[in-house]
């Protein structure tokens, strides 16, 4: 069986050290996760809510292969669905924080 989590409200979140700088070849994609976070933090789950899925996978008669595990799961597990490997790939190119936003719309559902 697979747990799939959306963003599960834990302490891990605190830990998030600083964002890397310009210069370093990750700021780009340290504020698009930043910015997406911070969206998703709106209605983030409890974690409760994962061990209650963990629970219902273990006890079921019937179980499923994949569980998905939060409101903002099903835009990403439709939308990747959706998608060629070669576009999944291509949200990783260098862009402008509001081209992924729009991509993060039309492909996901989700405003960043």
């Amino acid at each position: 069986m697979i747990i799939e989590p959306g963003l599960i409200l834990t302490p891990i979140l605190e830990k998030i050290g600083p964002r890397p700088g310009p210069d370093s070849p990750y700021h780009e994609v340290a504020l698009r996760t930043g910015r997406l976070f911070t969206k998703l933090l709106e209605n983030a789950s409890p974690p409760e809510l994962v061990a209650e899925t963990i629970h219902l996978a273990l006890e079921t008669d019937e179980p499923k292969l994949r569980y998905l595990v939060g409101e903002d799961t099903e835009g990403w597990a439709a939308g990747r669905k959706a998608m060629t490997d070669e576009q999944w790939v291509d949200l990783g190119r260098e862009m402008t924080l509001d081209e992924y936003a729009a991509l993060y719309v039309e492909y996901f559902g989700i405003e960043m």
